[in-house]
């Protein structure tokens, strides 16, 4: 793989240091637990893998990791990160089919629900293992002791995720809180005496719940048998048997999970889908305790915790998991009522109107919140290994292995996607600015060998196609719509605005007499979590990135002088490789107006207008890594996006901008776009910039300026994705696909942008 496609998460085994953990065990009810484990885990080989829930208990945990790393030999000071992290975890008995009768092997766990603060522990746990991570915000609380009052509960922590406050009112994503965990204020038993008895405030809880426990447990036939089942298979802990590399006193327990991929074609069906384990152990472990022991010692078993779960159509979290609620807030507040939908005007005259009342009113249906009493909480601090995965059940139909019986697999959307929107999208009123950027020939052209060496794919020839030295071009698309639809699960608005890096070329498919014009794309950056996900299951790698309109320099100190800002793009970076540096978040690129940059920009002329739209295809790759090597792969699969862009009506199709100047913030790895896109430096910066208005952040600093700039605003429709050749253990595969088609037009956009003679007066 590309440089710029290769993993940056590091390999396993993973080190987790200083790692403390707060665990909540929560009541569930087992028929659910069943049901979840059915449909997301059951779905194969039983001989291979039949899973039951261990318990009827789910256990919430909140972690902070110290330090995350690789323990590879060549990987160990490549460098680490830090995260915050909560899961809802299901205790699982992981057996096997022998003869129609269930047979223990291990014990296990499944997270169905998982959230991280971390960029790339979402990347890692998607791409290798299958987690179905997303990112989330953790905010800490300030105590209410000096505010509410000492007698009030007190917030300790609120969880909440990017996603929209109604899905399927085309609103926008945003922050929406999903947990939080509150600490009752000292104990308080005269008042609560005469609560009712089930109440979780009564005294007699503690007793009741014991009781009811015990029922629950041994009044469950699986429950029973699937303690006799481990009881004839247990033999004593070996320290050093093969899986327990460490010698640790702790056994390992493996963490189970499900990677699947979509079929382009068939969005239902998943054209890769397996399930994974891999094994987690403590290696030391250096404090542990109880939260809550006071309140224990009173006979309180919840410690004073609780933990309030907003219930939410994206996240069914009590649904799913069947959880014991103890108390139900149907309290309506701004949070849970918002209106259900706005209708947005044209650009450049945007407005934004409440929809009627009676369409704005949410009736019955209100989101509102449920109250979780755990029982026992702890804590503990230590060291924790993470191994190499295995392959449990693995399906790919295409390359001929197909489960017995069962034909092609279903996607599973209520693992990891139930906000993904599916294509055909449609963007009515998108605005990109396109940019071309001088690049070496040499450079791409080895990037798209790498890539395309072995593949199935056909010829590509790099733009412009009559240069006879080392000229070529990148053609960095920076793209923003308020307005977006999808033809299944239309969810929102999941993004705004993208940063891509595209190579134009021409392309002959194998056996194609003549080749279409048509766009790969090398890297590309979106702003938001559900942008990227969204991008890994129908379109091409994108990066987790934050794209800010810095304020403009106008009126600050020197004012025009300084150059205007129009864009920063951040992402998570390493800023060194292999002297145990810590990812952070880092300005990689920067855009802006030279100071001197005066005047109106230069319409041009441009190539002929294309009124019938423009078609043109996009090469993308998707890829499922091992979960043993994330080096290697499972699956990989080469596929096109057709797109159509409709120009805008009376006006010109495509203008040209100001000039503008980029630079480029080296970090090593897939971040080096200067080194890895072998683009042409107009200079450097190795110190911190003397023109005012400019950032610097001890990186080298590359300047590079467009051979052109220009804008447009079109109506864009992502008609559908045509899967074009996968890879899998079997080896390549040629899918029968009708051949692309692009707009002939499209060749003269491409010439018209790349060629330095062909580029209109003043924006060189």
């Amino acid at each position: 793989m590309s440089t710029l496609t290769t993993f940056a998460g590091g390999s396993p085994p993973f080190a987790f240091d200083g790692v403390i953990a707060r665990t909540f065990p929560l009541r569930a009810n087992l028929p659910a637990l069943q049901r979840f484990c059915d449909c997301c885990l059951n779905w194969g080989d039983r001989s291979k893998a039949w899973f039951r829930p261990a318990a009827p208990y789910v256990y919430f945990c909140v972690l902070n990791y110290g330090r995350m790393q690789s323990t590879k030999a060549n990987e160990a000071h490549y460098g680490w990160v830090a995260q915050n992290e909560v899961f809802f975890a299901v205790p699982l008995a992981w057996g096997r089919d022998e003869g129609g009768r269930w047979v223990f092997q291990d014990w296990a766990t499944v997270c169905p629900f998982i959230f991280v603060d971390q960029a790339w522990s979402v990347e890692v746990g998607r791409e290798v293992f299958g987690w179905p991570k997303e990112e989330a915000r953790f905010e800490r609380e300030i105590t209410a002791w000096a505010g509410r009052g000492p007698a009030e509960r007190e917030q300790l922590l609120t969880i909440s995720v990017e996603t929209f406050d109604t899905p399927y009112a085309g609103e926008r994503a945003d922050h929406v809180v999903l947990v939080e965990i509150e600490r009752e204020p000292p104990l308080d038993v005269s008042s609560r005496l005469w609560q009712a008895p089930l109440e979780v405030y009564n005294p007699l809880f503690a007793p009741l719940t014991f009781t009811r426990e015990m029922v629950r447990w041994w009044s469950s036939p699986s429950l029973v048998d699937t303690a006799a089942a481990a009881a004839r298979a247990f033999r004593p802990t070996n320290p050093y048997r093969p899986d327990n590399r460490s010698g640790s006193l702790f056994p390992p327990f493996s963490t189970i999970n499900l990677k699947q991929a979509r079929d382009l074609a068939r969005p239902d069906l998943a054209v890769y889908k397996a399930v994974t384990a891999a094994p987690m152990q403590m290696l030391a472990m250096r404090r542990a305790g109880g939260l809550g022991e006071a309140r224990f010692a009173l006979g309180d078993p919840t410690g004073g915790y609780r933990i309030k779960v907003h219930r939410h159509p994206v996240y069914p979290i009590v649904e799913t998991l069947g959880l014991v609620t103890s108390d139900e807030d149907r309290h309506v507040d701004d949070r849970d009522n918002r209106p259900r939908g706005t209708t947005v005007g044209t650009a450049g005259n945007t407005w934004i109107e409440p929809f009627p009342a009676p369409i704005e009113d949410s009736g019955g249906d209100v989101q509102h919140s449920v109250t979780l009493a755990p029982l026992f909480p702890f804590w503990l601090e230590g060291d924790l290994e993470y191994g190499k995965g295995i392959t449990v059940v693995e399906s790919v139909p295409r390359a001929g292995y197909v489960v017995p019986g069962r034909g092609a697999p279903h996607y599973d959307a209520t693992w990891d996607a139930r906000s993904i929107p599916a294509p055909p999208y449609d963007y009515p009123n998108l605005t990109a600015r396109l940019l071309a950027l001088p690049a070496s020939r040499a450079t791409l052209q080895a990037l798209l060998d790498d890539w395309f060496r072995e593949t199935p794919v056909g010829r590509l020839e790099l733009f412009p196609l009559d240069a006879t030295g080392d000229d070529a071009f990148v053609l960095l698309m920076i793209t923003t719509s308020d307005e977006m639809s999808a033809g299944a699960n239309d969810v929102g608005r999941w993004w705004r605005r993208k940063v891509d890096f595209h190579l134009p070329v021409r392309w002959t498919p194998p056996g194609a007499a003549d080749g279409c014009f048509a766009l790969v794309t090398a890297i590309a950056f979106a702003d938001s979590a559900i942008a990227t996900n969204v991008s890994r299951d129908f379109g091409s790698y994108v990066v987790r990135g934050h794209i800010h309109a810095p304020p403009d320099a106008w009126l600050g100190h020197r004012g025009p002088e300084a150059g205007r800002h129009v864009l920063w793009l951040t992402t998570e970076a390493l800023p060194a490789l292999d002297v145990d540096a810590e990812a952070e978040e880092r300005l990689i690129l920067e855009i802006l107006e030279p100071g001197h940059n005066a005047g109106a920009p230069d319409e041009g002329t441009g190539p002929a207008d294309v009124r019938d739209g423009l078609r043109f295809p996009v090469l993308g790759i998707r890829v499922i890594r091992s979960a043993s090597d994330p080096d290697q792969l499972a699956y990989q699969e080469w596929f096109t996006q057709e797109l159509i862009a409709y120009p805008p009506k009376d006006e010109p199709w495509w203008r040209c901008d100001r000039e503008l100047e980029l630079r480029i913030h080296s970090y090593p790895g897939r971040l080096d776009l200067v080194k890895n896109l072998g683009l042409r430096e107009a200079g450097r910066e190795y110190v911190k910039a003397t023109v005012p208005g400019r950032g610097f952040e001890g990186t080298t600093v590359a300047i590079v300026k467009p051979i052109v700039s220009v804008w447009s605003t079109y109506h864009l429709t992502h008609a559908t994705n045509t899967p074009r050749a996968i890879w899998s253990r079997d080896g390549w595969q040629r899918l029968d696909a009708p051949p692309p088609t692009a707009h002939p037009r499209l060749g003269d956009l491409f010439d018209w942008l790349g060629h330095p003679d062909h580029a209109p007066r003043g924006v060189r």
